[in-house]
């Protein structure tokens, strides 16, 4: 979850007044970025999707209104392919007679790039897309094979290695701001004969699966490497009915298209030669288990560089089966899904464990997959996997 005080956190929990705030900037060719105004925001969404490159697309109506008190309309405002917003959600306290008016906090939860504003004939409004920095990395496919003779990469290490090809992907002498998890093997290498080339998010999400982790922008522009969500999380948030209740309605998806119980890791290493491993739901509680009702259904996955540039095939075999692992961490839980609608709540991300009260009254643990936040405000909808019923 995004970090908030506790006072915002319970706010969000019973009747309360939200403001959402969209201030334009343009990036400087030193990389440092000019406020140009605030945006009038008529109505839109913000859609995050945790299984994508590209986390957040912002799609919102603003009004072709002065900005920033400059004097200039938002569209002369926009007409520029360097053009940035941040997206923030206020929530109004009590009155607050030392401040002399009511208080008000501001959760920043998007950093994003505009991409296409456009306006019809004599229309007052602004159809605006902006996505996060992620569109970046899709944007740069990597023409050259990468490690090569001019751009070599000495270390093989697996996070340096993310960090080059997503840095790569910007402007020249671009700081990134990077959160490195600590709990993740930050010795990890990769082979030394692997290159990269084509698709710059494939590369990145097949170096971070050496180290069961996932890369992401986050909501301040910056870039985080981070382990997979795991499936032994207590719950970031509730949503219940009744008394402070914040659920609308939910609706179960039995899916088995996209559910799997076992995982199979073909490895083809250049030092030891073809490697197989197969990892499966043995947990009986599980709606995947994969001696259960669910059955025997596996995910075959090519990784060449799962062994993780194992010299040995102990260590080789233990990496892939570590990969298949955390793959499967991904595809088990997803027999069971649900949708569901309830007030607005910008701190949940996905892969935040949240806890549901289903229509059969039990409360279940499922994994965030998708949010589809209202603009300004309204119900929100959460597309999840299940994790455990209670």
């Amino acid at each position: 979850m995004l970090t908030a005080s506790n006072r915002y956190q319970k706010a969000l929990l019973g009747s309360h007044l939200a403001e959402t705030r969209i201030v334009a900037y343009r990036r400087n060719v030193d990389h440092t970025r000019t406020e140009l105004g605030r945006l009038a925001v008529a109505d839109g969404s913000l859609e995050v999707n945790g299984s994508a490159g590209v986390w957040r697309t912002l799609s919102v109506r603003v009004a072709d209104d002065f900005v920033g008190g400059t004097g200039v309309r938002a569209s002369e405002v926009l007409n520029s392919n360097d053009i940035e917003v941040t997206v923030g959600i206020g929530i109004q306290f009590d009155w607050s007679w030392e401040f002399g008016g009511p208080e008000s906090e501001f959760v920043k939860i998007a950093d994003l790039r505009v991409t296409r504003v456009t306006k019809s004939r004599r229309s007052a409004i602004l159809d605006l897309t902006a996505v996060d920095h992620g569109d970046r990395v899709s944007d740069a496919t990597i023409q050259m094979p990468w490690p090569n003779a001019s751009q070599p990469d000495t270390t093989r290490n697996v996070i340096d290695a993310i960090k080059y090809l997503v840095t790569d992907a910007y402007p020249l002498d671009r700081d990134l701001n990077w959160h490195v998890d600590p709990t993740l093997d930050v010795n990890a290498t990769y082979p030394t004969d692997r290159t990269f080339s084509g698709d710059r998010w494939t590369a990145v999400n097949d170096l971070a699966k050496i180290i069961k982790a996932r890369v992401r922008n986050n909501e301040n522009g910056g870039w985080v490497i981070e382990p997979l969500p795991t499936l032994a999380a207590t719950p970031a948030v509730t949503f219940d009915e009744g008394t402070y209740g914040t659920l609308s309605t939910v609706t179960l998806d039995d899916d088995r298209v996209n559910t799997f119980s076992a995982v199979t890791v073909i490895c083809d290493d250049p030092n030891l030669g073809s490697i197989t491993d197969l990892v499966v739901d043995d947990d009986p509680s599980s709606p995947t288990y994969y001696f259960g009702p669910f059955g025997k259904r596996v995910y075959t996955a090519e990784n060449d560089l799962a062994a993780g540039g194992a010299t040995d095939e102990v260590t080789a075999h233990a990496n892939v089966v570590a990969v298949g692992q955390a793959l499967l961490q991904q595809l088990r839980g997803r027999g069971k899904q649900i949708r569901f609608t309830g007030v607005h709540n910008p701190l949940i991300q996905p892969g935040d464990t949240i806890a549901v009260r289903m229509p059969d009254e039990t409360l279940a643990l499922h994994v965030v997959d998708t949010i589809t936040l209202p603009i300004p405000a309204g119900s929100m909808t959460v597309g999840t996997r299940l994790l455990e019923v209670s």
